[in-house]
Parts: C-alpha cells; sequence; structure tokens
C-alpha cells in the first residue's frame, strides 16, 4: 500500500482512540447499523447518510465523508480489482478466499463519498491477529484514511495481545506502520520471484512482560531478473513453501551465480 504521510498518521491515530465517534469507525452491517450508531455516534449531533445505507454521520467529524463498512454490492469485486491493479505490493488471494472471508466479517470496505476507494484483509480473532492486506486506491492515498482504516483493525482485534503484518522491504508502507507505532520485529527471505526481503511489524495491544525487540527494518529493490531468466530455462515451475522454499530458492540463487561466473 502506498500510504499516507507519516508525519501526520500518529496524531491522527490518537485522535481516533480518544474520540471513537468519529465515521471512520463505523463498522457496520446493514441489520445492525442502528445499534454501531447508538455506540459511535452518541453525544454528537448526528446528520443523515445520503447513500440509502442507513448509516449516520457526526458531522462534526474531520471525515465526515469517509466510511468504513463490512458489507456492500460491489465489495468482492471491488477488492479483487484493487488487488490486481497493486500486484507487485501485495500477497495474491483468489476470489474464493475473499468471499469466505466476507462472509466470516474480516473484509473492511472504505467508503469516500459512497464509492469505495480501499481495503482492509485481517485474520482471526485470537492472540496475535494478522493483517494480510491493507490498500488505498491511488487517489485517496496522503489523505489520512489508511490511518482511519488501520484504526478500525485494531478495534476488530481489540482483547488479541498484538497485530502483526509482513511488508516487502521496497514498499514506503515500511514508514507508514512505523509512524503508527508497529515495530520491526524480524526481516525474512520473500518470494522467488520479487527476490526481496520481508519486514515483519508488530504492535502490542496488550502490554507483554517483555516488549518486542525491534530490529531494523531492510531496505531495497525489488529484483525479478533471476526470475525471469530461470522461468525461459524452465527450473522456476512450482511454488513451495517452508524448508522447501528454502531449498529452492537456494537453487535457483546457486545456479544462477554459477551461470554468471562461467
Amino acid at each position: 500500500m502506498r500510504s499516507d504521510n507519516p508525519k501526520n498518521n500518529k496524531n491522527v491515530m490518537e485522535s481516533l482512540k480518544n474520540n471513537k465517534n468519529v465515521a471512520t469507525h463505523q463498522v457496520c452491517h446493514p441489520l445492525r447499523a442502528s445499534v454501531a450508531a447508538f455506540k459511535t455516534m452518541k453525544s454528537q449531533e448526528e446528520i443523515e447518510d445520503t447513500t440509502g445505507s442507513g448509516l449516520v454521520a457526526p458531522s462534526c467529524s474531520p471525515f465526515v465523508d469517509f466510511q468504513i463498512v463490512q458489507t456492500h454490492p460491489d465489495l468482492l469485486l471491488y477488492v479483487d480489482s484493487l488487488q490486481k491493479k497493486n500486484a507487485e505490493a501485495l500477497s495474491f488471494y483468489p476470489t474464493q478466499v475473499f468471499e469466505r472471508e466476507a462472509e466470516k466479517g474480516r473484509l473492511f470496505l472504505g467508503l469516500l463519498n459512497g464509492e469505495p476507494c480501499g481495503y482492509i484483509y485481517v485474520g482471526a480473532k485470537g492472540g496475535d491477529v494478522k493483517c494480510h492486506q491493507v490498500c488505498i486506491q491511488y487517489d485517496a492515498r496522503r489523505r489520512l484514511y489508511g490511518a482511519a482504516m488501520v484504526q478500525a483493525l485494531e478495534d476488530y482485534a481489540e482483547g488479541s495481545f498484538s497485530i502483526t503484518l509482513r511488508c516487502g522491504f521496497d514498499l514506503e508502507a515500511n514508514s507508514f506502520w512505523a509512524s503508527l507505532g508497529y515495530r520491526c520485529i524480524s526481516v525474512q527471505d520473500g518470494g522467488i520471484r520479487r527476490m526481496r526481503k520481508i519486514n515483519v511489524w508488530r504492535k502490542q495491544l496488550i502490554a507483554e512482560l517483555f516488549e518486542d525487540i525491534a530490529v531494523e527494518p531492510a531496505e531495497g529493490k525489488a529484483d525479478a531478473s533471476v526470475w525471469r531468466k530461470n522461468k525461459q530455462t524452465g527450473l522456476v515451475t512450482q511454488f513451495v513453501r517452508g524448508k522447501a522454499m528454502k531449498d529452492y530458492r537456494a537453487k535457483i540463487i546457486g545456479e544462477n551465480v554459477e551461470v554468471e561466473h562461467e
């Protein structure tokens, strides 16, 4: 995700935590709209939403044109489309996964003036909540909507110990997560295709006996040249995971080095 201005994100997150009555905090199912509205809008003057969804937004909110919902007619179509447009920055998930996760309430859609502008895909609630994808469309970036969506993620994860996510070392989103209080706790090898490092970010939501030991996040540029070369020779033919992936990666890199030295 090409995210918002890091200098402003921390202040926005603090504001959202202190005042959860802003429209960005609305995570509404149509059948629960009145209950959610009561919880999030009490003590503030309200105005009726004009989208026909039955949602309401506080007139004094700086994000009065922005909402976060979990159901929408275009939810799956939009998420799949935005994922494909940002394929170089995101892990890929098939449409069937989004269909399943939407039913479980793990997709959050941002609406700007009633139109989809970004989404978050999260994992199951538990001790550690995984954030699988965060993406804001280009024309809505650097306007603090990303920080508002992350606040919705943290509200969803309330009661869990932490939130963890992975971010390619060549993405601007690394500074975004750092600005929101997330710590880089490890750097891992990424997939074969881009040959890039992956920064693992974590935020503790509940105080633990030991704080995370932060490491310096990796920086660099993705390099697909090895992938392209071995794809032409037929060496790159499958997707593997775990130890098999490490062995596969070493084989590709090793054979590529041998060719260069010949």
